[in-house]
Parts: C-alpha cells; sequence; structure tokens
C-alpha cells in the first residue's frame, strides 16, 4: 500500500486509519484513480501526486510524486475526472485539458505521442466526461454524446454517437 505514494505521505506502508496529508484545509475535491490521487482546492488550483506513468500527474515529466503537487499555475480548475492512463480537468470557463498516455489520439492529435501536462481539448463538450482506457467521452452542448479515441477500431476522430434509448 501507498508504494508510490498515492496516499499523500512519505511512509510506504498500510494506514488503516485516517492520516491527515499536509497541513492545508482548503480541499474542494478529491478524486483517485489506480495509484494516483488528485485534488482541487478552494482556491481553484490543481494539486495530484502518486505514480506518474505516462505523466498522468500533470506536472510535465513521469516522476512520482509522494505528496500534493501543484499543476501548472492555473487556479480556475473546477473538476478533475482519471480513468485508463489518462486525465481530464474542466476549467471554471467550461474548458476541457487532458493529459496522459494519449494512446488513440483522444488528448492530441500525435497518436502514441504522451502528454505530460495538461493540454486544450477540442470538442464541444458541456460540462461531464468520462475518461476510459484510451477514450473520452462526455455530454455534448447540443446534449449528445461525444467521443475522442477509439480502442476497438482506431477510429480516432471526434465524432457524435447516436444513442439508443428503450423503455424497457
Amino acid at each position: 500500500v501507498n508504494s508510490v505514494g498515492q496516499l499523500g505521505v512519505t511512509k510506504s506502508l498500510a494506514l488503516p486509519k485516517p492520516h491527515k496529508i499536509g497541513s492545508d484545509s482548503n480541499w474542494k475535491e478529491i478524486t483517485t484513480y489506480a495509484s494516483s490521487s488528485y485534488g482541487i482546492k478552494k482556491d481553484g488550483t490543481l494539486w495530484s501526486w502518486g505514480d506518474n506513468k505516462y505523466g498522468i500527474l500533470g506536472h510535465g515529466d513521469t516522476k512520482k510524486v509522494s505528496k500534493p503537487k501543484m499543476i501548472q499555475s492555473k487556479n480556475n480548475w473546477d473538476k478533475i475526472v482519471v480513468g485508463g492512463s489518462s486525465a481530464v480537468g474542466i476549467d471554471k470557463d467550461g474548458n476541457f485539458w487532458g493529459w496522459g498516455a494519449n494512446k488513440f489520439k483522444e488528448i492530441s492529435a500525435n497518436k502514441g505521442r504522451v502528454v505530460k501536462s495538461p493540454t486544450k481539448l477540442a470538442g464541444n463538450y458541456k460540462n461531464t466526461v468520462a475518461v476510459g482506457d484510451g477514450f473520452i467521452i462526455g455530454i455534448g452542448k447540443d446534449t449528445t454524446l461525444q467521443y475522442k479515441g477509439d480502442p476497438k477500431n482506431n477510429s480516432l476522430s471526434s465524432e457524435s454517437i447516436d444513442i439508443q434509448t428503450s423503455a424497457d
């Protein structure tokens, strides 16, 4: 447990009781995926720590981080979503920023190029996205589902999906 610092403390051991991470008391949102953790403070700054494979922590490198470290100097982050080997941050202006493995061009047009720091995403997302292993799916401003990346058939462009629903 805590082998890469994902708990925000430098000790590499099981922590069966809650332990305070640092002395800050102004956290607004927190999320974790696999061995990486992320938090947004009330001042709008975004922080991450833990395993940094594929640059998923967003610090511009692939070094493991054992305590919260701020991502860029931007201070208008609103949400953070993590999945697979990528992360997406949403700022208060509604812009979507991605970083991580970029396996199927879900973040950048350069397939296979790891994106180690937040890069503005093209797309027409509203305010909700989910991140999977090699893809991002979100609700568009027109309320359609939209995705980028496609691990199934390498159809790597952003497009809308018509969703069939039934009353069953």
